[in-house]
């Protein structure tokens, strides 16, 4: 059994009613955490069974569309921006592979996206189309993080904040919108406190 922390603070003038929580932590019950709220499943077990059977079968039909998705990329020749190691022993990602021109002078924005752990850039395909439908003229780019992010952040994190500050030299002032998941939220993370704070 677990339970789950409240933090009742978040419960006043904030939220409309006492059912809004923030939850913080999940934790076993413990003699030295008074304030756990128990929750027990009261579901019987084969109502357990069958949500973990559905819960396995969502997980392998994402598994699988991806895979499709990752399969066609690869059989398109479809390309995504790729690190290279410069002669400073650090890597950087090529300005030809960036999705603007020198000699652009108009974007509603850079869209960064970072894939997680050993992922594929392909996988942001349909955020991408979707975000450029609600607004055009932004530029998306969804770089393979280097060693798929199998390295220190730093590693792979600064090529990406690189981009960023390739971006804003050509086009200061316009909107940085940073997407992550798994390991590529951390590398997101990363930028935010590395840029220039007036940014």
């Amino acid at each position: 059994m677990f339970s789950v922390q409240i933090d009742h603070q978040s419960c006043g003038t904030s939220y409309p009613d006492s059912s809004w929580y923030n939850i913080v932590n999940f934790e076993r019950p413990s003699e030295n955490q008074p304030n756990l709220i128990k929750i027990d499943d009261q579901r019987g077990l084969l109502s357990k069974i069958g949500y973990a059977a559905l819960a396995i079968f969502r997980l392998l039909v994402v598994a699988f569309e991806k895979n499709i998705q990752r399969l066609s990329s690869w059989i398109s020749g479809e390309n995504f921006p790729e690190a290279q190691m410069g002669d400073d022993g650090k890597y950087h990602y090529p300005d030809a592979e960036l999705p603007w021109k020198s000699t652009d002078t108009e974007s509603n924005g850079l869209f960064l996206n970072g894939h997680g752990l050993r992922g594929n850039p392909k996988d942001w395909q349909l955020y991408s189309e979707k975000i450029e439908e609600k607004i055009p003229g932004g530029h998306h780019v969804s770089p393979k993080v280097v060693n798929g992010g199998n390295c220190e952040l730093e590693v792979s994190a600064d090529p990406y904040l690189e981009i960023c500050e390739k971006y804003l030299s050509q086009f200061p002032g316009r909107p940085i919108t940073l997407t992550g998941t798994s390991n590529g939220s951390r590398i997101m993370q990363y930028i935010e406190t590395h840029l220039d704070p007036k940014v």
